[in-house]
C-alpha cells in the first residue's frame, strides 16, 4: 500500500491508554448464544449484553455514544466457529459502520479478543479482522474524472 492511501483512511490504535472517538472491542460468543465478556468488559458492554441488545452473534456490530468515549461491541459468533473469513467480513461491517458514525481515531481493545482465544486464533482472527477493516475502506479513484463547478 502507498503511505498516501494509508494516511487516508480511519487510523487504529491499539493501546491502554487510547484518547479518541471510539473504542471496539471484540468478543465471542457462548454456547447460550449470548455474549462472552471478560471480567475487565467495560460497564457500557455488560449492560448492552445483560439486556439483550448485543449477544455477539457472528458479524454483528453494535455502536455505543458515550460522553467521551464511544463503544463498538464487535461480534465474532462462537469461539469453535470463527473463522478468518467471518473476521474479515465483520472487519468490513465495523469500517462501514465507524464510517457512518464519522469517527476519526478507532481504537481497538485486543484484550477482549485475547483473553478468550487461545494465541494463535487470537492472531489469526484479529489480523484477518485488520484485513478486511483496511480493505474495505478503499476506493479506486485514481482515473475517476472530477467534478468541476460550472458557471
Amino acid at each position: 500500500m502507498k503511505s498516501s492511501m494509508i494516511h487516508s483512511l480511519i487510523p487504529i490504535h491499539v493501546t491502554h491508554d487510547f484518547k479518541g472517538d471510539a473504542l471496539a472491542h471484540l468478543y465471542f460468543q457462548n454456547e447460550k448464544k449470548t455474549a462472552l465478556l471478560p471480567k475487565n468488559a467495560p460497564d457500557s458492554m455488560i449492560h448492552l449484553a445483560d439486556a439483550g441488545i448485543f449477544s455477539a452473534a457472528s458479524k454483528s456490530c453494535f455502536f455505543s455514544r458515550m460522553s467521551e468515549l464511544s463503544h463498538v461491541a464487535v461480534g465474532l459468533g462462537p469461539k469453535k466457529d470463527a473463522t478468518p473469513e467471518k473476521a474479515r467480513q465483520t472487519g468490513a461491517l465495523v469500517a462501514g459502520k465507524v464510517q457512518n458514525e464519522k469517527v476519526k481515531h478507532l481504537g481497538i481493545d485486543v484484550d477482549s479478543l485475547v483473553s478468550s482465544a487461545n494465541r494463535a486464533q487470537g492472531a489469526a482472527l484479529l489480523s484477518a479482522f485488520l484485513e478486511g477493516f483496511y480493505l474495505a475502506q478503499y476506493t479506486f479513484d485514481k482515473h475517476k474524472s472530477s467534478k468541476t463547478s460550472q458557471n
